[in-house]
């Protein structure tokens, strides 16, 4: 296989890429829990190993506008930040926003679908990276859908546990 087809799709926004890690699976529970879970970025810690605190800072828990802050250590780097939810369209999409840190900027969202095992859930971050990002984004996107496999497992886990 060429190199070429191994790197995950990029979107280029000027001087910034957009690395697309998407990752999707079923998850044995209702949508509208599934989602519910998803917009309040609270839970992050709860399924996201990267994540070691999330907490909400301004705005109403899981509506459009509400900013949290967070504390993520990955790829060797502690991230603290905040991030913005952008828009809910219950029960089905949640998107977000975050501001630049570092070489990364967080953007993304997470889509819940009926499915006949419960929920079809599509983890759809696509970090913007600059910088020295650029040169890494082969690496950051290898990390980053491998990270993002293992956070749909947890999610899986927080779910159907019991």
């Amino acid at each position: 296989m060429r190199r070429a087809d191994l790197r995950a799709p990029m979107v280029h926004a000027y001087d910034q890429v957009m690395v697309d890690v998407t990752v999707s699976g079923t998850i044995k529970a209702a949508p509208e829990d599934v989602f519910r879970f998803l917009a309040d970025l609270e839970n992050w810690p709860r399924w996201q190993s990267d994540m070691k605190s999330t907490e909400l800072a301004e705005g109403q828990r899981g509506e459009v506008g509400a900013t949290y802050r967070y504390l993520s250590r990955a790829m060797g780097m502690t991230f603290d930040s905040t991030i913005r939810l952008t828009r809910i369209d219950a029960p089905r999409e949640v998107a977000f926003e975050g501001d630049w840190t570092r070489m990364i900027k967080p953007n993304g969202r997470y889509l819940v679908e009926p499915a006949p095992e419960g929920s079809r859930v599509t983890l759809n971050p696509r970090p913007e990276v600059r910088g020295i990002g650029r040169i890494m984004e082969p690496v950051i996107a290898f990390m980053g859908r491998r990270l993002n496999r293992e956070h749909l497992e947890a999610l899986r886990r927080v779910f159907e546990k019991g």
